[in-house]
């Protein structure tokens, strides 16, 4: 198991509105120290901008050894892991126009950043792929610019990616991507892997944490990986779609409220998480991470090595909960273009 590598300095990451600048994260492990950078990839087609803003992906990359030079993708079987800013000129670019966005996407960008954290001296066997993905909220701007200049052997060399955005809503039910049609059918033309929704489930088995399906809605930077046979998977907690009593009796919270309740508002500020939601998908995010890392075998068939360490044996999934089942919905997916 890994332990939290310390952050040298300071903790607070400045952007311009267009990651003019590159962050660079110290890291001190146990024997030494690695920086971390977080690379602006260039800005965005001018028919990808929007008004007079415009818009970087910023990439960060923890390489296995073998990966490819200069490799725009992610080495042969590498792991691909996304979630949105905001660049309007904050401080802290995670958030949507109307608010400052702490649970959408704060949430998810903190935890993945945490695991780049957590992961920066290792040498996996893949190479894994850090993405902010730039004006999700404008029609799935940067993910889809991103995807659309690689090139097919580029394509080839993705084997996954995984979505986290919102992550920690405050009135939460833990939700997966339902890649194996148990709730809701895939999209027109697409083939889901179900290996990444397999693991997933398994976690939260093993932690005895209840689950539900949620839907591949098109609302979130997963589209332009699905649309190119990309296996994708991702985790989600729910935004403006109102949760029932059935689900208010498993999850608690409160029934006829949304999951969240300041979706797309200036309330969605640091009290706007909650806490449990957000440490359960954290340490599921690095755990997926992780297995990704070694091995993408249940995904692809390509056979990896090992994770270091202790052995875990997860259950077979439980199954989710079903609260879907009868009206649709599955949280709605996050981000809907102009919602």
């Amino acid at each position: 198991m890994l332990a939290r590598a310390p952050v040298v300095g300071d903790e607070v990451l400045a952007v311009s509105s267009a990651l003019e600048r590159r962050l660079d994260v110290r890291v001190v492990g146990a024997e030494q120290a690695r920086r971390l950078t977080i690379r602006p990839v260039g800005r965005l087609n001018s028919a990808r901008r929007s008004g007079a803003t415009e818009y970087s992906n910023g990439i960060l990359n923890i390489s296995s050894s073998s990966a490819p030079a200069g490799a725009r993708g992610c080495g042969r079987t590498g792991a691909l892991v996304g979630w949105f800013y905001q660049s309007d000129g904050s401080i802290v670019p995670f958030s949507v126009i109307e608010g400052p966005g702490i649970q959408d996407n704060g949430s998810g960008s903190a935890a993945i950043l945490e695991t780049a954290l957590m992961m920066a001296n290792l040498h996996p066997q893949n190479t894994i792929r850090f993405a902010w993905w730039a004006g999700e909220e404008q029609g799935l701007v940067g993910s889809t610019d991103y995807v659309e200049g690689l090139s097919d052997a580029e394509l080839d060399r993705i084997a996954l990616y995984l979505n986290y955005d919102m992550i920690g809503s405050p009135n939460y039910i833990f939700m997966i991507y339902d890649a194996n049609e148990s709730t809701f059918p895939a999209p027109d033309g697409i083939t889901i892997s179900e290996a990444i929704e397999h693991l997933y489930e398994s976690y939260h088995t093993l932690i005895g944490e209840p689950y539900d399906d949620t839907e591949f809605s098109g609302r979130s930077d997963y589209q332009a990986f699905i649309e190119n046979d990309i296996p994708s998977g991702g985790l989600f907690t729910g935004a403006e779609e109102i949760k029932t009593a059935e689900q208010q009796a498993i999850w608690g919270g409160v029934a006829g409220e949304q999951f969240d309740p300041c979706y797309h508002e200036a309330c969605d500020d640091v009290d706007n998480i909650d806490l449990h939601a957000l440490e359960v998908n954290s340490d599921l995010i690095a755990f997926a991470q992780l297995a990704f890392a070694y091995s993408t075998e249940s995904v692809n068939g390509v056979r990896g090595k090992r994770v270091p360490g202790r052995r875990i044996a997860l259950p077979t999934p439980a199954g989710p909960e079903g609260t879907f089942a009868e009206e649709g919905g599955g949280g709605h997916g996050p981000g809907a273009p102009g919602a």
